[in-house]
């Protein structure tokens, strides 16, 4: 079939998926036959026709109908995001999930300095690893210097001219795309 299915080509193949055969040439069953597929190829034509339109919806791109189901498959609108920052118009939400789609992450210090260098707009370093000095206040005799669960945990530094948007902003994010089994402790002396 092409792309937009006509009634008529819908009425051919259906004529042509008819077994050979005697049966099927009499005057009076090809009749009453040729009614019933008349009956059926506009339908046939139609749910053709709206499964290529279905197709267009699964691209981000070009969804109309599914824009909502996007919403929720991508977390739109985004939390970390203020309102009056957030997509207004079809094509600038389109852009957007298809934005959150194609995006490549990781886990690693490097993804996660760029994601936050974005958000800042100044150099912001990350540091994995930080384990939390012994105390003596603390800490007792015979505990390890540097726990397991610490090793999870990262520090992220930011310029300390962050304004206090831009601050719940990269905490947002990055708390979003982190790994869940890590902790971020963040630090805005830079």
């Amino acid at each position: 079939m092409t792309p937009d299915a006509t009634v008529q080509q819908y009425v051919e193949a259906l004529f042509q998926l008819l077994p050979p055969g005697r049966y099927w040439r009499r005057a009076d069953r090809l009749t009453r036959l040729a009614n019933m597929i008349a009956g059926l190829a506009p339908e046939l034509a139609r749910v053709h026709d709206r499964f290529l339109e279905l197709m267009d919806e699964l691209d981000p791109r070009t969804t109309v109908d599914l824009l909502t189901n996007w919403f929720e498959l991508v977390g739109l609108p985004d939390p970390c995001v203020p309102e009056s920052l957030q997509p207004t118009t079809p094509d600038e939400w389109r852009a957007n999930i298809h934005q959150r789609v194609i995006a490549v992450g990781g886990s690693s210090a490097a993804y996660l300095e760029t994601v936050a260098e974005t958000l800042v707009g100044s150099p912001v370093v990350i540091t994995s690893g930080v384990a939390l000095p012994f105390r003596t206040s603390v800490n007792r005799c015979g505990d390890r210097l540097n726990l397991e669960e610490n090793s999870y945990i990262f520090k992220v530094e930011a310029p300390a001219a962050t304004t206090a948007a831009e601050r719940a902003q990269l905490e947002c994010w990055i708390d979003r795309i982190k790994p869940a089994n890590s902790l971020a402790v963040y630090e805005y002396t830079l």
